[in-house]
């Protein structure tokens, strides 16, 4: 009898070449590169937003907290029974420090001056960190040393000398606004491969703001230079 076999048949086996590969993980690597200034600038502006936005609050939350008289809880510190926050302020240390601090006062008789998170009189309420990307250059066009915003037990502004604001409203861009502001912030988000974005902050006590932005520079009256109408 005669026996049969039967061959398989070859199977062509596709793949790719040395050469191949690394074109593509060339390709790879190049788009990679390329989208690394929209990638870290995408995260600066995030962080500029999220600081404005913490920083509206806090100033808010500060004018109410000065007109509120009760024995309240903030930020995890208990005042003593029988004791009432009758001032508030928002503490900056310029330019290093990476933090600002939002202080409270419970002696009537204390004035606006002489805020400090150190002063054995005040409580220090809360302390907020700066986003990584974020650094404050100036705060009410004072650009070093303890800058302070206080507030009366009426919830208005003053600065550390007590004196009162508002301050004059400045141009953003083309834009000019008339309204006036108890508190004027400028702050860069940086970046490595690309100019900082600077931002002017400007805030009242009813928490009405206007968020202007500049590339490369903090001068806000360019024509590049425009409002951030939405946080």
């Amino acid at each position: 009898m005669r026996s049969v076999t039967t061959e398989e048949p070859l199977v062509r086996r596709n793949g790719f070449t040395i050469i191949e590969l690394m074109v593509v993980l060339v390709i790879i690597s190049l788009v990679a590169y390329l989208s690394i200034p929209r990638v870290e600038e995408w995260v600066a502006r995030q962080q500029a937003r999220q600081f404005a936005a913490q920083l509206i609050a806090e100033f808010s939350k500060a004018a109410a907290l000065s007109r509120t008289n009760q024995n309240l809880p903030q930020g995890g510190v208990t005042l003593p029974s029988g004791t009432a926050i009758t001032k508030a302020a928002i503490y900056f240390m310029l330019p290093l420090e990476r933090n600002y601090h939002i202080l409270a006062r419970t002696d009537s008789q204390a004035g606006l001056a002489n805020w400090s998170p150190t002063n054995p009189t005040e409580q220090v309420l809360k302390t907020v960190p700066l986003p990584g990307r974020i650094m404050i250059h100036s705060v009410n066009n004072a650009t070093s040393g303890p800058v302070v915003i206080a507030f009366t037990p009426s919830g208005e502004a003053r600065d550390k000398s007590c004196a009162s604001f508002p301050l004059s409203p400045m141009s953003c861009g083309t834009t000019y606004s008339s309204k006036p502001y108890a508190a004027r912030i400028v702050y860069k988000a940086s970046l490595r491969l690309t100019p900082p974005i600077f931002y002017q902050l400007e805030v009242n006590s009813f928490g009405e703001y206007r968020l202007c932005q500049s590339i490369g520079n903090y001068s806000f009256n360019e024509t590049a230079d425009s409002e951030v109408k939405s946080l």
